[in-house]
Formats: structure tokens, sequence, C-alpha cells
């Protein structure tokens, strides 16, 4: 399963290059063997990033993973994109956030309806386009870059402290390196932070 590559301008700089790289290491779109997987064509083989390898949660229901996660909600999400990004509320992504409120399973207390926080594939693909924006224009900050990537592109600790709540393992930072070195400078940061918070960790309601 794929979807188009989103048009975006970072500091002028279309970065098609950066989505096309995101959506090959993103995990939420294609589930096999008890996590989220994706192919990446440009860098070999799959990758899993912060997901749950080979069914260890729930062994009951190991090819369905999102039925032991709960998904984030737009609440966490827009504490995200405002707090810990920077942006603004007319920025694009909180406005798209706002529009895809409920199919995010944003709940309507005057229409009776609740909120619902069950994970499926469809609100990990909007969560994802909307990080991919929130990301590329929160890392544009240097505020927030300073913030989130104390150490450069290559160093997700802080990043992955902050939004998985434990540090990456060796593969995850092998994997989001991969990345960085596929992806021009000035995109690195919003690369790596894309990816993390649209993990299957990272969009879990912890």
């Amino acid at each position: 399963m794929s979807f188009a590559l989103l048009k975006m301008t970072y500091q002028g700089e279309k970065v098609n290059h950066l989505v096309k790289h995101i959506l090959g290491l993103a995990t939420l779109l294609l589930i096999t063997s008890g996590c989220y997987q994706m192919e990446s064509p440009d860098l070999g083989g799959t990758a899993s990033i912060g997901g749950n390898q080979g069914g260890e949660v729930g062994d009951d229901n190991p090819q369905n993973p999102e039925s032991d996660y709960l998904f984030l909600g737009t609440t966490n999400m827009r504490y995200i994109l405002r707090q810990e990004l920077g942006l603004p509320g007319s920025n694009t992504a909180v406005q798209k956030l706002n529009d895809k409120a409920e199919s995010l399973g944003e709940g309507d207390p005057n229409a009776g309806r609740p909120n619902d926080y069950s994970f499926s594939a469809l609100k990990g693909k909007i969560a994802t386009e909307v990080y991919i924006d929130a990301c590329v224009d929160g890392l544009a900050q240097e505020v927030v870059r300073d913030r989130l990537f104390p150490n450069g592109a290559t160093d997700p600790s802080e990043i992955y402290q902050r939004f998985i709540g434990r540090q990456p393992d060796p593969e995850e930072v092998n994997m989001l390196n991969q990345l960085v070195g596929a992806v021009s400078t000035n995109s690195q940061e919003a690369a790596v932070c894309a990816t993390v918070l649209s993990s299957l960790e990272g969009l879990n309601k912890s």
C-alpha cells in the first residue's frame, strides 16, 4: 500500500525526495511478521522502526499489531505540533490535523460520538502525512532543531526519548542514519523526525 508523494517546500526547496525516503522507512502501511514494515527500494530491503518484532506483544494475534496498541489521538498530536514543534494554529499541518480530526477518531460530545482510539492503517496514513508537513516546518526553526537534535541528525537519542520514551537500539540508529545519508543536509532532521513520530510506537497512546 502506498500513497502519492506530497509536494512540500522546505525553505524554498522541493522535498519530494525527502518524502520518498520517509515513506520507504515509515512503519505504518504494510503489516508483516508482527510489525509494520515498508519496502524501501532506494535503501534496500525492509525497515521497521519503533514497532513490535515477531508478534512479541499480543501473541494471540501476531499479524495484527495495531490491535495491541491505542492510537495517540488528536489531542496528543496537537500538543506535539504546537508545543514540541512550535507550529502556529495557522500552519498547514495543524490545519490538516483539524480537517482530518474525525477520521483520526476525535469525538464530538454534542453528537454523542466518543473518542475512538482504535488503531488503523488509515489513521496511520493520515498521521504520517501530517507529521511530514509538521516536521519540515518545525525543524526549519533553529530552536526546535537544537532541542530535538542537540547532537545533529545522526543522533536520534533526544527525539526518541521525548516521543518514544526510550533510547533507540543500534539497528534503529543504523536505519535512520541511512535515511540521513540519503537526503539533503537541510532536510535530515525533518526526515528523522517524521519517521520517528509516524512509527508504531510514536503513534501509540501510552
